[in-house]
């Protein structure tokens, strides 16, 4: 009965866990939303950009040639006010472009986001990327600011050698976490953290506090690590769209420009963007080289306090699965699985191998915590 209630229990949090992420944004109240036709008056005449398809459905191309510089553009959202995020859906199609030398020349969507009092500096965002012949298909996702309302607008560059790229069925809608996310996420943690717990203590001869310190440990490193995880742009889970809401009435005037003066127009390209997200992710970019490690670091600290709390083997039972998870929540966020994914698993693996190692040449046996340290 006890395993056939954890097996249940499991999987319904699970399923609260995808329906609380598919209704995890909402439209934000009295914003309208747009469409690539609603930028085009503003952005029509600038100088490089090559419009195509019907006025209700056009096509945006962006175009570049060999010893060309860099290019990018500015598409001002008419009407825009400061906003918390915007969900975005688009297609992006490259047309023989071919990337630079480094993997942030290519094709890029960036949003930027004004601070709405006009002063600072604004943050720049990179949503999506494309190159060589590739079509996305519909892309769905939220990008979200960093520093709280701004005003957004568009930036569409070129940073690869050549070619071109198409922007098209672009629809952008001001969204904010929804009251069921910002509460239910801390209910489904701690009813996370209750089922772990129970299920670690039903392990013969586990006290009941340590069972609840390993499950803590395992719970901080799913919610960094898998759901949510470190990413700062949100994708839907498993293909679910998120559930923002049907479609408001209220329309807006593509002819109203925000006070800070956002206009659509050629910009300096913005170069190498430093990765944006949690501190995780920031920290990968920046030791990018060191990235075996770096996996073998993420899973050797965890299953060095699994061991310490639990033992070795009992350990290794809640480091594998936390491994797994932490490279399938990748693809089930739409990040996609591939060979480089495997290899990572490899030096997961490494790292759990060297968290009980470390554990074991600390106290010399395989045991749970020392009684000096009960």
């Amino acid at each position: 009965m006890r395993r056939f209630f954890l097996a249940a229990s499991f999987s319904a949090l699970c399923v609260s866990l995808v329906v609380l992420w598919i209704h995890r944004y909402q439209r934000t109240a009295g914003e309208p939303q747009w469409q690539l036709a609603d930028l085009h008056d503003a952005a029509k005449h600038v100088e490089g950009l090559n419009w195509s398809g019907t006025s209700h459905n056009p096509t945006l191309l962006l175009r570049r040639e060999n010893g060309e510089p860099p290019r990018a553009i500015r598409l001002a959202i008419p009407g825009a006010t400061a906003v918390e995020a915007l969900h975005l859906r688009f297609r992006l199609v490259a047309s023989g472009l071919t990337p630079g030398d480094e993997d942030w020349k290519t094709g890029r969507i960036t949003i930027e986001w004004h601070a709405a009092d006009g002063q600072s500096p604004y943050e720049l965002d990179p949503v999506a990327a494309i190159m060589e012949d590739r079509d996305s298909g519909i892309m769905t996702l939220v990008a979200v600011s960093a520093n709280g309302l701004a005003v957004p607008a568009i930036r569409m560059e070129h940073l690869g050698v050549n070619g071109g790229f198409e922007l098209s069925e672009l629809e952008i809608i001001a969204v904010e976490e929804t009251t069921w996310w910002k509460f239910g996420g801390w209910i489904l943690s701690l009813m996370s953290l209750i089922w772990l717990s129970s299920a670690i203590v039903s392990w013969p001869g586990v006290k009941l506090w340590r069972s609840v310190a390993a499950a803590a440990v395992f719970l901080v490193m799913v919610v960094e690590f898998v759901i949510p995880g470190p990413w700062k742009v949100q994708r839907p889970l498993l293909g679910q769209e998120f559930a923002i809401g049907s479609a408001v009435t209220q329309q807006h005037s593509p002819t109203i420009t925000h006070p800070n003066g956002i206009t659509s127009g050629n910009v300096a390209s913005s170069g190498k963007i430093i990765v944006q997200g949690g501190l995780p992710m920031r920290i990968r970019w920046v030791l990018k080289p060191l990235k075996p490690l770096l996996h073998v670091a993420l899973l050797a600290a965890p299953t060095f306090l699994f061991a310490l709390l639990l033992g070795s083997k009992r350990a290794v039972l809640l480091a594998a699965p936390l491994a797994v998870a932490i490279e399938l929540a990748q693809a089930a966020l739409g990040y996609g699985f591939d060979w480089g994914d495997v290899i990572d698993l490899i030096f997961d693996g490494i790292g759990i191998i060297l968290g009980v190692w470390l554990c074991h040449r600390l106290f010399r046996k395989f045991k749970p915590l020392p009684l000096a340290l009960k």
